[in-house]
């Protein structure tokens, strides 16, 4: 097992964001987490990274995790590209790539691959990366998250206003990173797309994990369908 999950509760204020949420993540596993906006996926994914102290239990490859300690958890081998990207956009792409592997020796190892995965980082390494288009700066979170050759992936929301070529592109970089032995947790509002590429998936209502299944079994649910894939399936 890569991530086991125990009755994580957390509050904002008197808002119970998160209901007692517990599931397992199996190594190789491309696994999505859907949900309506303020369902708590965001707050899941900081709290398993440790940005937020949620209480409740987080075990990876076996290990428990000690609560509220990001940095450790990076070491464990998780790694979180946030939401909005979260880039440097005063920095080169080849800066914000040395500031993802701060913490590793051979951080040039680190650059290549992501020059390799995202030859067009290759080419705009010089540039400012705040000039970059948005599909370009998701590349470079995705590139930056990978600098510590991470275990786990987690990845919140990388297709959050991209046009649908680009999201199509990311969708199949995802697969790729997991192809290549990564475990990925995503969680995707482009739930049509994500469970497209994904082998486990799971809902969260309200704070809760409410269902569980395949990727394709949740895909091809109608009750699934019509709350958040806009009723009948299209083809994409």
């Amino acid at each position: 097992m890569m991530l086991k999950v125990e009755n994580l509760e957390y509050y904002y204020g008197r808002i119970h964001a998160l209901r007692g949420v517990s599931f397992e993540i199996e190594k190789g596993d491309l696994c999505v987490i859907i949900g309506s906006n303020g369902a708590g996926k965001s707050t899941l994914m900081n709290s398993l990274i440790g940005l937020l102290d949620a209480s409740g239990d987080v075990y990876f490859e076996d290990k428990k995790l000690t609560r509220g300690k990001p940095h450790t958890r990076i070491e464990s081998g998780i790694v979180l590209v946030p939401e909005g990207r979260r880039i440097f956009p005063n920095l080169t792409v080849v800066e914000n790539l040395l500031m993802g592997g701060f913490t590793i020796k051979n951080r040039e190892e680190g650059v290549e691959r992501a020059f390799e995965m995202f030859p067009i980082l290759k080419e705009r390494q010089k540039q400012r990366a705040g000039t970059l288009s948005g599909g370009e700066q998701q590349m470079l979170a995705i590139g930056r998250g990978l600098m510590t050759n991470p275990k786990m992936l987690l990845l919140d929301e990388p297709s959050l206003g991209l046009a649908p070529l680009i999201v199509n592109s990311v969708m199949q970089t995802i697969k790729r990173i997991n192809e290549e032995g990564i475990t990925v947790l995503l969680v995707e509002q482009n739930a049509k797309k994500a469970l497209a590429i994904a082998n486990k998936a799971c809902v969260l209502e309200q704070g809760k994990i409410v269902r569980t299944g395949t990727g394709r079994e949740l895909l091809n649910d109608p009750k699934i369908l019509e709350a958040y894939l806009g009723g009948s399936r299209k083809k994409d």
